[in-house]
C-alpha cells in the first residue's frame, strides 16, 4: 500500500511524496526536482545524497498529511 512520506533536507521539510517505501520516496523526490540518477547516491533505506546534500524520508501519520 502506498503511504505518504515527508522529505527532509537537514531539519527542514521540503516535500511530501506518496510512495511504496521511504527509499522510493526520497529517490522520486530528487528525480522530480530534475536531479539526474548519476548525481544521486543512495545512503540507506530512507536517505539519499545529491551533490553532498542529504535528504531523508519519514512516513507521515494519517493526521499529518
Amino acid at each position: 500500500m502506498r503511504e505518504s512520506y515527508a522529505i527532509h533536507s537537514s531539519r527542514r521539510q521540503v516535500g511530501v511524496i506518496d510512495a511504496w517505501s521511504a527509499a522510493e520516496a526520497v529517490i522520486e523526490y530528487l528525480r522530480s526536482r530534475g536531479f539526474g540518477n548519476e548525481d544521486i547516491v543512495r545512503l540507506g533505506t530512507n536517505a539519499a545524497s545529491w551533490r553532498g546534500a542529504v535528504f531523508t524520508a519519514t512516513k507521515l501519520d494519517g493526521d499529518e498529511s
